[in-house]
């Protein structure tokens, strides 16, 4: 019993803490993030997908290019490529 109820404290406490964060917090920071300029154009992504243990089984490149319309609506056109 008294297991349960210290993982069920710990679990609240670990949920808590990451909802104390808001966005007002960074809106003074720089750089900037300004998605339109972020994703406007042709751009290269790179990364890895690993197991449990942190072994790397896959890797994959991306070729991505952003447009953006005259209502501000964005596009990622996206194509991945993997090994």
């Amino acid at each position: 019993m008294k297991l349960k109820t210290l993982l069920t404290f710990g679990v609240c406490g670990l949920l808590t803490g990451c909802s104390s964060m808001q966005i007002n917090d960074f809106k003074d920071t720089t750089p900037e993030f300004v998605p339109q300029k972020y994703f406007n154009g042709p751009m290269t992504a790179y990364g890895m997908v690993k197991d449990r243990d942190g072994k790397v089984i896959r890797r994959f490149k991306g070729r991505l290019v952003g447009s953006w319309d005259a209502n501000g609506v964005g596009t990622l056109d996206e194509k991945f490529v993997y090994d």
